[in-house]
């Protein structure tokens, strides 16, 4: 029996997906928002329903970056694996091509994708609790802000020649989504000396989580255009055995 030979092929648009997750990652961060605002201020509108009550509840407890998993958590950990997943793809074929700078691509996406581990199972924060207990005083209330600067330090000076041998187009569009991504995460390690009550830590954890959600989309987008400079015909294939 003749089979007739079908191509297929799926066209991804950098600019297109840019748009799509940037403007998910907007409508979250808004809603983000609102939900801080209802739970600062429950005077400031009247609810009669205990249905409606639960569903502002619910509403707030979705889309609080607060740490814990729910929706806004979600789209992180979504985007992360992602960016990791196109990581592992750029670090396989370098790999086949013996890249010079194979190892680095390899070790880019495992750290994306334990960053994505750790948004969702909150790692970091079980590690300090193990070793520091659950409540801290003096210089060690600062542990995390201090591991996350000398984390970035390393990074920095590991990855910098890494950096170095892109062309400005892509060591632009890298520093930048990396930048975006690092001031978020020590955002996020500062507003924890504000506290949860007042309005500008609704603000600032907003605009923390704002940061990383850019950050990453970004590095999305930037691997989306990288990928066809080196890869300019590459098909994904599946044949049936019959």
């Amino acid at each position: 029996m003749n089979a007739q030979k079908q191509e297929t092929s799926m066209l991804v648009h950098a600019k297109r997906v840019l748009y799509i997750l940037g403007g998910a990652g907007i409508i979250l961060v808004i809603l983000s928002f609102i939900s801080q605002y209802l739970r600062l201020f429950p005077d400031s509108f009247h609810v009669g329903s205990s249905s409606l009550k639960n569903f502002i509840k619910d509403f707030i407890s979705e889309f609080d970056f607060n740490g814990q998993p729910d929706i806004v958590i979600y789209f992180n950990v979504l985007t992360l694996n992602a960016a990791a997943i196109l990581l592992f793809v750029v670090a396989y074929f370098k790999n086949i091509a013996k890249d010079s700078y194979r190892i680095y691509w390899k070790a880019l996406a495992w750290i994306i994708w334990l960053f994505a581990i750790d948004n969702l199972a909150v790692l970091h924060k079980k590690i300090r609790i193990l070793f520091l207990g659950e409540t801290v005083d003096g210089w060690l209330k600062y542990a995390g802000l201090i591991a996350g600067v000398v984390g970035i330090a390393i990074f920095v000076a590991v990855f910098f020649r890494f950096w170095r041998h892109f062309d400005d187009k892509y060591r632009t569009l890298f520093f930048t989504s990396a930048i975006l991504y690092f001031i978020g995460v020590l955002g996020d390690e500062l507003i924890k000396f504000y506290p949860s009550e007042i309005f500008s830590y609704a603000l600032l954890i907003t605009f923390e989580q704002a940061l990383q959600y850019g950050g990453v989309i970004l590095l999305i987008y930037s691997l989306l255009l990288y990928i066809p400079s080196f890869l300019p015909r590459f098909f994904v294939a599946t044949k049936d055995s019959l």
